[in-house]
């Protein structure tokens, strides 16, 4: 039981963890970039579609066309850079020209990598350095009225952060600082620009990336392999890319190659700490060669582990064996001593709650039996509406039920003489017969019959056996609860529900035995004590 204890902690902590994490890492690293590749595009593509569906406004191509605007364009414009969430939003027409001004906004565009995009006909996202910060940049032609041209561009700016990098570590389940193993940075030209975290391992990742440029570069990949360093104590893997999604282009043939990515030196990294070395517990790692998996195995560690679990197993056995029938010990002494009715069963579980309960069953038997109604109390339900050994009970007559006979012998009573009586001389002549009258005639003795009486108009009858049978039980059980309260003045010992599943049984038992599918019930009091009859009814 020990070892066992000590595999499961083992398995379910730390050890399995790391375990994970080290046979794995590769592969969880390039799982987090490929999801946040993911999250940028979507967020990318959001943006692209909220812009697509700008350049449909009729006032913005025609400003394009035109080469200027009013100034009733600049509350929409506003408007639209509000709802894309951007913080700079420009509308130019075919040369570049900015057609709603804005402070700090400068009157061209057209030097920027996005807006040639745009002329060329691409919904493209990109990265830029623009006014001493950095941007993400989105950008959209604004096409002629047949479709057949570009007129303009629209071009939008969203500042790259610290905030901007959390955004999408929260939307990765990665918002608590101190947890997660996992960072974000941005660089422009082996400059850190952004991150999430400050650290000095930061300081490496400008080495990697001349070796990986090609790679991030690809139009088709977009990012590097992982690559894996050592910063003191501590090894990180760490995978870089450009920051932009994917270009389309709706005017181009599906089969024409986009264009080559130029390196303007922005790319982020993706930053992951692994976990420490496994130490002692380097077994459980399937890297480590067969032959070197028991090196620095923690042999006291396990000796000590295994002789505290069976101690506290030990323990655990005598306390659950021993403490409970010390306890029922107490309580049975307690209701021998009359302090207690009964033994309280909820303080005992399993076995020992059977047994409490079984110890409570008698006593509470062997207190009806000491009470005046020990004898219904003695009776079970199938006692009272069972079958006798002699076979089925036949119905009485109408009469009701007959008297007890009688037992025993006729008492004699002495001749004893009254006080101050005289005693007649036994000499006397005998008493002259006289004519001896006729007996009167003997009375037969009254028969009663049961007369169901007419029932008044407006009452409603008695449940019959031919009824609902819920509703004859119930209207049976309570004739007996009436009359069984009327003579002993309780109800002990009597439930209603139980009676009522008795009820059920033993007339389903008749059923069966005298093939007889109509079964009345009734009550009667015998002895002072309630009783009960069931007849089978033939049809």
């Amino acid at each position: 039981m020990a070892v066992l204890c000590l595999g499961s902690i083992m398995v379910a902590t730390k050890p399995a963890e790391f375990f994970l994490k080290q046979a794995y890492k590769g592969r969880v690293i390039d799982l987090f970039q490929a999801t946040m590749d993911k999250e940028m595009e979507w967020d990318s593509r959001q943006v692209l579609d909220t812009l697509g569906r700008v350049r449909l406004d009729v006032r913005l191509m025609e400003a394009a066309i035109k080469g200027s605007a009013s100034k009733e364009l600049e509350k929409p414009v506003k408007y639209y850079k509000e709802k894309a969430n951007l913080d700079f939003l420009f509308v130019s027409d075919k040369a570049g020209n900015v057609l709603v001004k804005e402070p700090k906004m400068p009157t061209s565009i057209a030097g920027f990598e996005s807006f040639k995009e745009a002329m060329a006909g691409y919904h493209s996202d990109n990265s830029m350095e623009y006014q001493g910060e950095l941007y993400q940049t989105y950008s959209v032609p604004i096409l002629s009225k047949d479709h057949s041209s570009v007129v303009g561009a629209i071009v939008g700016l969203r500042k790259i952060d610290a905030g901007f990098l959390n955004y999408f570590l929260e939307r990765l389940g990665y918002s608590n600082p101190k947890s997660r193993n996992v960072e974000l940075a941005i660089f422009n030209n082996n400059k850190l620009m952004h991150a999430t975290k400050k650290g000095g391992f930061w300081g490496v990742v400008p080495e990697h990336y001349k070796a990986h440029s090609k790679e991030i570069r690809d139009s088709r990949q977009g990012y590097s392999k992982v690559v894996t360093f050592t910063f003191g104590d501590d090894e990180y893997g760490i995978i870089m890319g450009m920051l932009r999604g994917a270009a389309t282009n709706p005017l181009l043939p599906m089969d024409k190659a986009l264009p080559p990515l130029k390196d303007r030196g922005i790319y982020y990294v993706v930053s992951w700490r692994l976990p420490m070395k496994m130490g002692p517990f380097a077994f459980l790692d399937k890297l480590i060669p067969q032959d070197k998996l028991l090196e620095g195995f923690p042999w006291v560690l396990f000796i000590v582990a295994t002789l505290v679990f069976l101690i506290l197993g030990i323990m655990i056995i005598m306390w659950e064996g021993d403490m409970p029938v010390k306890r029922m010990i107490k309580q049975a002494k307690a209701v021998g001593e009359g302090e207690y009715k009964l033994i309280n069963d909820a303080d005992f579980s399993g076995r020992f709650g059977s047994l409490a309960r079984a110890i409570n069953e008698a006593l509470e038997k062997a207190a009806a039996s000491a009470s005046p109604d020990a004898a219904l109390h003695a009776k079970s339900m199938d006692d009272i509406l069972g079958d006798s050994d002699a076979g089925p009970k036949a119905s009485l007559p109408d009469g009701g039920p007959p008297p007890p006979p009688v037992q025993g012998k006729p008492l004699n009573y002495p001749n004893l003489k009254k006080p101050g009586a005289k005693e007649l001389p036994r000499d006397l002549p005998p008493l002259p017969i006289t004519k001896k009258e006729a007996p009167a005639p003997v009375q037969p003795e009254a028969q009663f019959h049961e007369v169901e009486a007419e029932p008044e108009e407006g009452v409603p009858l008695p449940p019959a056996p031919d009824d609902d049978p819920g509703e004859y039980y119930a209207y049976v059980t309570e004739q007996f609860r009436q009359i069984k309260l009327k003579l002993d003045g309780n109800l002990d010992g009597f439930d209603e529900i139980e009676f009522m599943k008795k009820l059920e049984q033993s007339t389903q038992a008749i059923r069966e035995k005298t093939n007889v599918e109509r079964v009345e019930l009734k009550v009667y009091e015998r002895d002072g004590q309630p009783g009960l009859k069931a007849v089978p009814l033939k049809s």
